[in-house]
Order: C-alpha cells, then sequence, then structure tokens
C-alpha cells in the first residue's frame, strides 16, 4: 500500500505489514552425501529480500518457511552432486548455484536470493585423518 487512506473491512480484508530490508537464514548443520560417498556436514547462509510483499504474503502460506525449506533441501542436493573435492575447493560454484536455484524457486514468491554462502564443510573424523596420510 501506498500513501494515502485506505478502507480495511474487518472479517474480509486483512492489514499484513512486511519489511522488505534484507533479511538472513541461517541453514542449520545437515548431513549429506556427497557424489563420492562420503557423508560430510554442510551449513551456510542465505541473504534474500522480498521485492513484491504481495505476493510473498498470497503465493506461499510462509515466505520464511518456505524459503528455509528451499534453500535447505537445494543446498543438499547441490552438494550431493559434487564429490569432496569439488565441495572443499568450489565453494564459489556451489554457493552461486544454489542461489540460482532457490531464486528461482522464490521468484513467483515475489523474493530474490541476494546470496549464499556457504560457512563450514565437516568431514568425518576418519577420512580427516585418511587425508592427512
Amino acid at each position: 500500500m501506498g500513501p494515502g487512506m485506505y478502507w480495511i473491512l474487518p472479517f474480509i480484508d486483512q492489514k499484513a505489514q512486511v519489511d522488505i530490508r534484507t533479511k538472513t537464514v541461517n541453514i542449520e548443520p545437515q548431513e549429506t552425501v556427497t557424489a563420492d560417498s562420503v557423508t560430510i556436514r554442510v551449513n551456510a547462509v542465505l541473504f534474500y529480500r522480498i521485492l513484491d510483499p504481495s505476493k510473498a504474503i498470497n503465493k506461499v502460506e510462509n515466505y520464511q518457511v518456505a524459503v528455509y525449506q528451499a534453500a535447505l533441501t537445494t543446498l543438499r542436493n547441490v552438494v550431493g552432486q559434487n564429490i569432496l573435492d569439488d565441495v572443499l575447493q568450489n565453494r564459489d560454484k556451489i554457493n552461486v548455484k544454489v542461489q540460482e536455484i532457490v531464486d528461482e524457486i522464490t521468484e513467483p514468491w515475489g523474493i530474490v536470493i541476494e546470496r549464499v554462502e556457504m560457512k563450514d564443510v565437516e568431514i568425518p573424523t576418519s577420512m580427516q585423518r585418511a587425508m592427512a596420510s
């Protein structure tokens, strides 16, 4: 709604206030299996912004949960398509791929994904020992 006076009919209309500033979503550490069958734990942070508040409210039940779930499943899928060496060495490419996919998912909701950053990749201790040898 822009400036000016508006009528809200009780029981028919509702007013919703939507913050259009950039928000962050912390993706908790997730266990996933890489393409070379190594189980790792990855976590990330996602930055998004609402471009169209009307779509964000009307096209999806809870846009915050929906963005989190889309980011979570996409991160797992993209990491799972890569071997461990690629996950460790090409984080930027994985970040961009996750961003593109989640942005495509959230676009109909009036939401743009500004950035995705993988924070940590935890490798099992047995694999760390094997890599150190």
